[in-house]
Protein backbone atom coordinates (compact mmCIF):
# COMPACT_ATOMS: atom_id res chain seq x y z
CA UNK A 1 0.00 0.00 0.00
CA UNK A 2 1.56 3.41 -1.32
CA UNK A 3 1.60 6.39 1.50
CA UNK A 4 -0.67 8.86 0.48
CA UNK A 5 -1.01 12.60 1.77
CA UNK A 6 -3.02 15.25 0.92
CA UNK A 7 -2.44 19.11 1.13
CA UNK A 8 -5.37 21.21 1.34
CA UNK A 9 -4.59 24.55 1.06
CA UNK A 10 -5.70 27.62 -1.15
CA UNK A 11 -2.00 29.30 -0.66
CA UNK A 12 0.19 28.06 -3.38
CA UNK A 13 3.66 29.00 -1.30
CA UNK A 14 2.07 27.17 1.39
CA UNK A 15 1.29 23.97 -0.66
CA UNK A 16 4.46 23.96 -2.53
CA UNK A 17 6.03 24.26 1.01
CA UNK A 18 4.22 20.89 2.29
CA UNK A 19 4.46 19.23 -0.92
CA UNK A 20 8.24 19.50 -1.04
CA UNK A 21 8.70 18.38 2.55
CA UNK A 22 6.27 15.37 2.08
CA UNK A 23 7.76 13.90 -1.43
CA UNK A 24 11.12 14.03 0.40
CA UNK A 25 9.89 11.33 2.88
CA UNK A 26 8.78 9.31 -0.58
CA UNK A 27 4.92 9.90 -0.02
CA UNK A 28 2.35 10.22 -2.36
CA UNK A 29 0.91 13.81 -2.56
CA UNK A 30 -1.85 14.81 -3.68
CA UNK A 31 -3.01 18.84 -3.78
CA UNK A 32 -6.89 20.52 -3.49
CA UNK A 33 -6.72 24.32 -3.85
CA UNK A 34 -10.32 24.41 -1.90
CA UNK A 35 -12.67 22.32 0.23
CA UNK A 36 -15.08 21.45 -2.89
CA UNK A 37 -11.34 19.64 -4.85
CA UNK A 38 -10.89 18.38 -1.50
CA UNK A 39 -13.85 16.44 -0.85
CA UNK A 40 -13.94 15.38 -4.75
CA UNK A 41 -10.68 14.12 -3.75
CA UNK A 42 -11.61 12.20 -0.88
CA UNK A 43 -14.78 10.99 -2.23
CA UNK A 44 -12.38 7.97 -3.53
CA UNK A 45 -9.09 8.58 -1.84
CA UNK A 46 -8.17 7.82 1.43
CA UNK A 47 -4.74 9.12 2.80
CA UNK A 48 -2.75 8.12 5.58
CA UNK A 49 -2.11 12.53 6.22
CA UNK A 50 -4.70 15.42 5.69
CA UNK A 51 -3.01 18.84 6.45
CA UNK A 52 -5.66 21.02 5.81
CA UNK A 53 -6.28 24.96 5.97
CA UNK A 54 -9.19 26.21 7.34
CA UNK A 55 -10.14 29.39 5.31
CA UNK A 56 -10.86 28.40 1.83
CA UNK A 57 -12.83 28.97 -1.08
CA UNK A 58 -15.84 27.68 -2.07
CA UNK A 59 -16.38 25.12 0.81
CA UNK A 60 -14.42 25.75 4.31
CA UNK A 61 -12.28 23.50 5.96
CA UNK A 62 -15.18 23.00 8.55
CA UNK A 63 -17.00 21.58 5.91
CA UNK A 64 -13.83 19.09 4.76
CA UNK A 65 -13.66 18.18 8.59
CA UNK A 66 -17.97 17.37 8.74
CA UNK A 67 -16.95 15.31 5.41
CA UNK A 68 -14.16 13.31 7.14
CA UNK A 69 -16.22 12.57 9.94
CA UNK A 70 -19.22 11.36 8.12
CA UNK A 71 -16.69 9.13 5.65
CA UNK A 72 -16.40 5.78 8.07
CA UNK A 73 -13.76 4.98 5.13
CA UNK A 74 -11.53 8.16 6.91
CA UNK A 75 -11.70 7.30 10.26
CA UNK A 76 -7.81 6.14 10.62
CA UNK A 77 -6.67 8.99 8.34
CA UNK A 78 -5.01 12.09 10.72
CA UNK A 79 -5.68 15.36 10.03
CA UNK A 80 -3.90 18.20 10.65
CA UNK A 81 -5.05 21.86 10.68
CA UNK A 82 -2.37 24.43 9.48
CA UNK A 83 -3.77 28.29 9.73
CA UNK A 84 -2.04 30.66 9.98
CA UNK A 85 -5.33 31.39 12.53
CA UNK A 86 -5.09 30.25 16.21
CA UNK A 87 -7.31 27.47 17.44
CA UNK A 88 -9.55 29.66 19.78
CA UNK A 89 -10.70 31.62 16.58
CA UNK A 90 -13.10 28.50 15.38
CA UNK A 91 -16.23 28.22 16.98
CA UNK A 92 -16.73 25.15 18.99
CA UNK A 93 -18.21 22.56 17.36
CA UNK A 94 -18.28 18.83 16.72
CA UNK A 95 -15.62 19.32 13.36
CA UNK A 96 -13.19 20.34 15.33
CA UNK A 97 -13.45 17.43 17.75
CA UNK A 98 -12.03 15.35 14.27
CA UNK A 99 -8.81 17.61 14.53
CA UNK A 100 -5.69 15.27 15.27
CA UNK A 101 -2.97 18.01 15.25
CA UNK A 102 -3.38 21.91 14.96
CA UNK A 103 -0.58 24.05 13.43
CA UNK A 104 -0.66 27.73 13.43
CA UNK A 105 1.40 28.65 10.13
CA UNK A 106 4.34 29.48 10.09
CA UNK A 107 5.81 25.93 10.54
CA UNK A 108 8.92 24.53 10.62
CA UNK A 109 9.92 22.01 8.09
CA UNK A 110 10.67 19.87 10.88
CA UNK A 111 7.87 19.93 12.68
CA UNK A 112 5.84 19.28 9.13
CA UNK A 113 8.12 16.08 8.97
CA UNK A 114 7.97 14.72 12.02
CA UNK A 115 4.67 14.89 12.22
CA UNK A 116 3.84 13.25 8.98
CA UNK A 117 6.74 10.50 9.72
CA UNK A 118 4.77 9.65 12.88
CA UNK A 119 1.73 9.46 11.14
CA UNK A 120 2.47 7.19 8.31
CA UNK A 121 4.42 5.46 10.30
CA UNK A 122 1.43 4.50 12.79
CA UNK A 123 3.14 6.33 15.98
CA UNK A 124 0.47 8.75 15.59
CA UNK A 125 -2.99 6.80 15.84
CA UNK A 126 -6.06 8.07 15.52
Amino acid sequence: MTNSVLVVDDDPPSRVFLEQILRSLKVEVQQAVDGAEAIDLLEHATPNVIFLDMYLPRVGGLDVLGFILDTPRLNNTIVVVVSAHEHIRFPSCRELDRVDEYLVKPVSVKIIRDLAQRAISGQLIR
